[in-house]
């Protein structure tokens, strides 16, 4: 699984789940609570309480399952936390946005962690599928689809090599 289209609403609208059912979270939960709390303590302090304020203080809960826990909520209403923030809906929704997207970068590198297992990317249709004369001066990469991109291991590529294709433009893409 490609986990470069995480969506950062899936894990803010269960943060509450995770907190009240944090003793009956399948295995699956919990993992997926972890990388969310992982996650959302590295963003800073706006961010934190602009989607404190509209998810973790939602009132609005949805997906009642078996054990009797809503696993859900619907966010708190923009022109409600507008008005909290003294700013119009659509510069909250702005804010929102940021928020949600600093928030995703950080769930994409919690998944490596977590994961062990990544792609490289360029961008959403070209991937690393292989290296061409590797570590000599004449080093080329093969890229290709993303069907046929190379699953890499945390542990298969040093710290420089990684760096030296960050710097090519090549992105971690955490796959399952």
């Amino acid at each position: 699984m490609n986990y470069e289209k995480v969506r950062s609403e899936y894990y803010l609208r269960r943060w509450q789940y995770y907190e009240k059912a944090r003793h009956e979270l399948t295995p699956r939960e919990y993992e997926d609570a972890q990388v969310f709390f992982h996650a959302f303590r590295n963003l800073n302090s706006e961010n934190k309480g602009l989607l404190t304020a509209l998810y973790y203080y939602s009132e609005d809960y949805s997906d009642l399952n078996k054990r009797g826990y809503y696993r859900t909520v619907k966010p708190v209403k923009s022109a409600r936390l507008a008005d909290k923030y003294g700013l119009t809906p659509r510069q909250i929704g702005e804010k929102v946005r940021e928020a949600k997207a600093a928030l995703k970068i950080e769930l994409q590198k919690m998944l490596v962690e977590v994961k062990g297992s990544f792609i490289l990317s360029l961008n959403e249709t070209l991937h690393l599928l292989d290296f061409k004369h590797k570590g000599m001066p004449n080093e080329q990469y093969i890229i290709g689809r993303e069907v046929e991109a190379r699953i890499f291991h945390q542990a298969e590529l040093s710290h420089e090599e990684e760096m030296k294709l960050v710097l090519k433009g090549f992105k971690k893409i955490p796959v399952n």
